[in-house]
């Protein structure tokens, strides 16, 4: 059984444009309602640490900090946090950064879903 509007889609109570408007709002709230979890993270500052607050780490030991606190909530979203990390090659330390992301999502991807938080 799926949802209340797949169900009233296929006995013809509602329009396929409908279902794909009802269908993008869930979507939205269940991506607006991960993004406050992020935001419920913080570090010492006070920052939020969310991907948005990946964009502006300044330092490598800021951008460290934030992905492990995204990574303990969100361990499925460590692709988009190297993606985030090239953005540091060219800094003193940058590649490291990048190869020790690497390394974890290596060590994520061996590890049992169990134990990722």
């Amino acid at each position: 059984m799926g949802t209340l509007a797949e169900e009233l889609k296929k006995v013809g109570l509602i329009s396929e444009e409908r279902y794909n408007a009802v269908e993008e709002e869930r979507r939205y709230l269940v991506h607006t309602a991960s993004q406050q979890q992020l935001a419920g993270l913080t570090k010492k500052s006070g920052r939020p640490a969310n991907f948005e607050r990946l964009e502006t780490c300044g330092s490598i030991a800021e951008f460290k900090d934030t992905a492990r606190r995204i990574l303990l909530e969100h361990p499925e979203e460590m692709n988009s946090i190297i993606q985030a990390a090239h953005r540091f090659k060219d800094m003193p330390g940058g590649k490291k950064l990048i190869w020790l992301m690497y390394q974890v999502r290596d060590r994520l991807a061996q590890a049992p879903p169990e134990t990722h938080a």
